[in-house]
């Protein structure tokens, strides 16, 4: 009788989630305009008339609908949706409520007022801060012991980053809302694998609020995620991204495999550091000889020059190579899934594999390393004339 009440209240909760999204996408296209939401065209956009932003509204009942039931299953039937730490447990879904929530409230402010750069991060870095203590900190990597202090210096990076790649990547219609479905796919797998059917109850809501939201976001798209919904998504998938990589062991402590939290965001990482490098370079070429003063002021303009936007990110390498938008979601979202296979693979199947020394590490991060600039630097050489053989076969067929 409970699992039949978990199903009802999943189904329902999923329904209720599109239904109220639905809703709401309606209300904000027909009022964006007095409410002053509006995204304007500009040099680097593809739109020609202003789009309604402040899509994160649409989607964030889901989360907070999906949380709150996910806490009533836990208090009357933990043994259904959960079959380890439950303490844990309650606390990465009130930590994920808070942090969606105040990523969510910190795009809003931004899509209604802009906020300066380092409000922003201030802001950001505020809200990890306070999401660590809700993560489970483990105490290993890879089996090596490791200080706390730095595990939780690395969460609050981690939780700064990836929410700010989420939006640096949200650039044409409809990724951002492919890629997430994709993610969340891969981690309702996960937790169903592990024992922890309660995620299902976040995660499948939000998938269904998603698919709706798809529906108007879609290209041409009639209204956009907003801030709020990049930041508020990119919140969760940091937050999970870090609680799934993080396998208890014995005695309340937990091996963290950074490779799994990679592997969940690797499209999102890969954009904003070659992002990172390519405006640092551009203001600061290297090898050339400078004095010292004049060697200090371009580093300082190259790290400005950091957040400041372009249209070089690798949505618009697709484009210009002569991909339409769609083909360029696609593209993006089968790279996806190829890696998010690949992270559901190591947390099922091989966290057991334990390195006795750091060194065993290195191999593995080079390879990977170079795994990724090669990819980078074949789809910048030849991305032209794959743009352009495309481009014969659609006109041949």
């Amino acid at each position: 009788m409970p699992f039949l009440y978990f199903c009802l209240s999943l189904a329902g909760a999923s329904i209720f989630s599109a239904g109220i999204a639905f809703y709401l996408i309606r209300n904000i296209i027909k009022r964006a305009s007095k409410w002053g939401i509006l995204d304007l065209p500009g040099d680097r956009k593809r739109h020609t008339e202003p789009i309604p932003r402040l899509g994160g509204l649409s989607l964030v009942p889901a989360l907070w609908a999906g949380c709150s039931l996910t806490v009533l299953f836990l208090s009357n039937f933990p043994a259904l949706i959960i079959n380890s730490n439950t303490n844990s447990f309650f606390k990465a879904v009130l930590g994920l409520s808070i942090g969606v929530s105040g990523a969510f409230f910190l795009g809003a402010l931004d899509d209604f007022f802009p906020v300066r750069v380092r409000h922003k991060l201030f802001a950001q870095l505020s809200l990890a801060f306070i999401s660590i203590y809700f993560l489970p900190i483990p105490s290993e990597i890879f089996g090596v012991g490791i200080n706390e202090n730095i595990i939780k210096g690395l969460f609050i990076a981690w939780l700064v980053i990836v929410p700010n790649s989420v939006n640096l990547l949200d650039g044409i219609d409809g990724v951002t809302s492919v890629l997430m479905i994709g993610y969340l796919s891969a981690i309702s797998l996960i937790s169903y694998a592990v024992g922890e059917l309660g995620w299902l109850l976040i995660t499948l809501p939000l998938i269904s609020a998603l698919f709706c939201f798809i529906k108007f976001n879609w290209d041409p798209a009639k209204i956009f995620l907003g801030d709020s919904g990049s930041l508020m998504l990119g919140f969760f998938v940091a937050f999970l991204s870090l609680y799934f990589a993080s396998v208890p062991t014995t005695n309340n402590h937990y091996n963290f495999y950074p490779s799994i939290s990679f592997l969940l965001v690797i499209i999102w990482l890969t954009d904003t550091f070659l992002a990172i490098g390519r405006r640092y370079v551009k203001m600061h070429p290297p090898f050339q000889r400078r004095s010292l003063k004049k060697w200090s002021t371009l580093i300082q303009r190259a790290i400005t020059n950091i957040v400041i936007a372009d249209d070089h990110h690798i949505h618009h390498k697709f484009l210009k190579w002569g991909f339409s938008v769609p083909q360029t979601v696609a593209i993006i979202a089968s790279f996806e899934v190829s890696v998010l296979l690949m992270a559901i693979s190591l947390r099922i199947f091989n966290t057991n594999i334990r390195y006795e020394a750091p060194n065993a590490m290195a191999p593995i991060l080079l390879l990977g390393g170079i795994l990724v600039l090669v990819s980078a630097f074949a789809f910048s050489f030849y991305g032209k004339r794959l743009g352009s053989l495309q481009t014969m076969a659609r006109a041949i067929i």
